[in-house]
């Protein structure tokens, strides 16, 4: 994976976990912009973790960098889960774990290393 696809990457799983974030924190005072920044994490976040978990079973870098794609995919779609199941008082668990999925993911990313030309 080249250097310039791991700062993509990492900079798409950032921009996702901020989005939930702040989407959340500003939802009581503007509530348009934190229900489409929430909404748009939501929405976008099954991908994520869909790609990181087929990362984690296709890829041939190494046991350690798989584990860490798949971890990272468990946790976005166990966030997703704990949104679905539980009620929306205990959200907090919820954002928490995305959180930890996210940036795990990144961490994953980082982590792979580069392809030299």
């Amino acid at each position: 994976m080249s250097a310039h696809l791991k700062a993509i990457l990492s900079a798409v799983l950032a921009v996702l976990a901020l989005s939930l974030i702040i989407g959340a924190a500003v939802i009581s005072s503007h509530v348009t912009l934190g229900i489409f920044l929430t909404t748009a994490a939501l929405m976008l976040s099954p991908f994520a973790g869909v790609v990181m978990l087929a990362c984690g079973v296709i890829g041939k870098r190494g046991l350690v960098n798989r584990s860490l794609y798949s971890l990272s995919g468990m946790l976005i779609l166990a966030s997703l889960a704990v949104l679905i199941v539980l009620p929306m008082a205990q959200a907090t668990a919820a954002l928490v774990i995305f959180i930890a999925g996210t940036a795990v993911g990144i961490v994953a990313v980082q982590t792979q290393a580069t392809r030299r030309a």
